[in-house]
């Protein structure tokens, strides 16, 4: 596919890497001269210095060959301006990063179709909802869900006395047969593609696939306790410090929200309704103290400076608080705060990715959830009527699927099934991959009939 990319930064620079990897034509556009020559040394794509809004700069770039057009620029008009543009050129499908809700929200004068805009992406609105996720999901590092949300991957860390802490995955499975699958175990700097005899350690991250309803109940075999929440504390009265908590005001009774400039306090006042604000740092002890941080059960560190996330985080951290997430702009940090042991972090740019993977691979695949710190990716495909994989027990195909990838999950009438040797897969059949990146394009060829 022909895709033109506007906005070299995490977002833009992280979708040309992973579609020129995927043999797709790509080219990328960005403003700053610097960014545009150093992307252009390290990307297998044509890149191109200019204004994204100059449609002399899109030409060059091949607007009018492109099937695709991406805007991930840090400005909405701009992309709003390449979707435009790009809706004159004939473009087919056109993707925007629009972060303003007056032109994202439910209320926005403006609709898709006007702003000629096919799928919009606002990273922030992506991260309130998976931080929401984390904070209601106990023990809960990453999760993603798929086939409509009937079907979670989860991460957890496994604590010092996790009843399944020294058992093989075999006997775990034996609790509640053929519902749920660990499908990667994280130890320290090796990623294991797990198998029956495999044993779960201490300190393990592992990746589960279950279906929803399963949650409660592997949750068991993790912890011995699951605390209700009753509290959270944000630090930083940011977009997404404040959108947080808009959405925790209906489902808890006690979220506070802090940040060191009163400006910001007294906006963020008047836009919150049930949170209590407060002036003053996170980074203080004694501020810690007096809002009983050993009494939450998610700290959320959401201001834009990394260094001060990361600190405050392991303060409340050391000061009781359950859980901790932070919100790391650098990508490179998120696998280094959870290492540091921190639970959780999150950078909104690369969930956008993911997001925007979806549209782009659209068809055979449905979802992508991509895992920075394994390099390996979970994904939902559906095989086309004539592939490899298609009538064929999984036995038989063992020689064809790589190391580092597992089918970990089959749909078969509205229900999650886990494959076994003898599954056979039906043409149109929702399945659920795990794999590495170097296995990943292998295994897509089984479910294509050129394969």
């Amino acid at each position: 596919m022909r895709i033109l990319i506007v906005g070299g930064g995490a977002v833009g620079s992280n979708l040309v890497e992973q579609l020129a990897a995927e043999k797709h034509d790509v080219s990328l556009v960005d403003s700053r001269e610097e960014v545009a020559k150093a992307l252009g040394g390290k990307l297998d794509a044509q890149v191109l210095h200019g204004n994204g809004g100059s449609p002399q700069v899109l030409e060059e770039a091949g607007i009018r060959e492109a099937e695709m057009t991406i805007a991930v620029t840090d400005s909405d008009e701009l992309n709003m301006i390449v979707s435009l543009l790009g809706r004159n050129y004939g473009v087919k499908t056109r993707i925007a990063r629009i972060r303003n809700p007056e032109y994202s929200g439910p209320s926005s004068k403006l609709g898709r179709e006007q702003l000629a805009i096919d799928h919009i992406i606002n990273p922030e609105v992506i991260a309130i909802e998976t931080m929401e996720k984390l904070i209601f999901t106990a023990g809960a590092t990453e999760v993603a869900d798929f086939a409509g949300q009937k079907v979670l991957l989860m991460g957890f860390l496994v604590p010092k006395d996790a009843p399944i802490a020294g058992r093989t995955l075999q006997s775990i499975s034996e609790i509640v047969p053929d519902q749920f699958l660990i499908v990667a175990i994280h130890r320290g700097s090796e990623v294991i593609i797990p198998r029956g005899g495999d044993r779960i350690e201490e300190d393990d991250r592992i990746y589960v696939l279950m279906p929803q309803e399963i949650l409660p109940l592997f949750q068991a075999q993790l912890y011995r306790r699951v605390e209700k929440v009753r509290k959270v504390v944000i630090f930083g009265a940011t977009r997404l410090g404040i959108g947080l908590a808009q959405r925790l005001e209906g489902r808890l009774g006690d979220v506070v929200l802090v940040d060191p400039d009163a400006a910001r306090c007294n906006d963020a006042a008047e836009r919150l309704n049930k949170t209590t604000v407060l002036h003053g740092s996170a980074l203080d002890p004694d501020l810690l103290a007096e809002i009983r941080i050993g009494n939450a059960q998610a700290y959320c560190a959401l201001t834009e400076d990394d260094a001060a996330n990361v600190m405050s985080a392991l303060l409340a951290k050391d000061h009781g608080a359950t859980k901790t997430i932070v919100n790391l702009a650098e990508p490179d940090f998120v696998p280094i705060a959870e290492r540091i042991g921190l639970d959780a972090a999150i950078n909104p740019r690369l969930l956008a990715v993911n997001v925007i993977l979806r549209y782009v691979r659209s068809g055979r695949i449905l979802s992508v959830f991509h895992l920075e710190e394994l390099k390996a990716e979970a994904v939902e495909l559906v095989p086309s009527t004539r592939a490899p994989l298609v009538g064929v027990p999984l036995a038989q195909l063992a020689g064809r699927i790589p190391q580092g990838a597992l089918v970990g999950a089959v749909m078969r009438e509205g229900q999650m099934l886990i494959p076994r040797g003898d599954t056979v897969i039906a043409p149109n059949e929702r399945v659920i991959v795990f794999a590495t990146e170097k296995a990943l394009p292998d295994v897509q060829r089984l479910f294509v009939e050129n394969a």
